[in-house]
């Protein structure tokens, strides 16, 4: 199966935020609610056209009486959660004048599976990676 094939079965989402600092996003999968967040440029200055534009990007899960929990490693979702944030990340940028994204990964299999994505999804794009942190920029 192909990598762009594992992305093809997002679900529906709700957008709760949409903001020009703040975009989130909820989906359910089965009785299990997710949050995808993207924090957008800075706050105290907004963002110009001309700027480039950040947009650190984050999901989690809700888990009832802690709250929200953002390792999803292992959760047997996993593909269901990649293709519906790849979804909602194109959303994303066709809403937003983003230049960059900005993922955190700190378990190299992780990482691995979403610089794969950015690879297949945005192949145009520069990736630079420091550490834990995927940058991804427009060309």
């Amino acid at each position: 199966m192909k990598l762009t094939e594992l992305f093809d079965r997002p679900v529906p989402f709700q957008v709760e935020t949409s903001s020009d600092s703040h975009y989130e996003v909820s989906f359910m999968i089965g009785e299990q609610k997710y949050f995808y967040n993207a924090l957008i440029g800075d706050e105290e200055k907004g963002w110009d056209p001309n700027d480039i534009v950040e947009a650190a990007i984050e999901f989690s899960k809700y888990v009832p009486g802690v709250g929200r929990v953002f390792t999803l490693t292992n959760d047997h979702n996993s593909m269901v959660i990649l293709s519906t944030v790849v979804n909602i990340t194109r959303d994303l940028l066709s809403k937003y004048p983003i230049t960059d994204l900005v993922f955190s990964a700190k378990e190299p299999k992780r990482k691995a599976l979403y610089l794969r994505m950015v690879n297949t999804l945005l192949p145009t794009w520069d990736i630079e990676t420091h550490n834990a942190k995927i940058i991804v920029s427009r060309p």
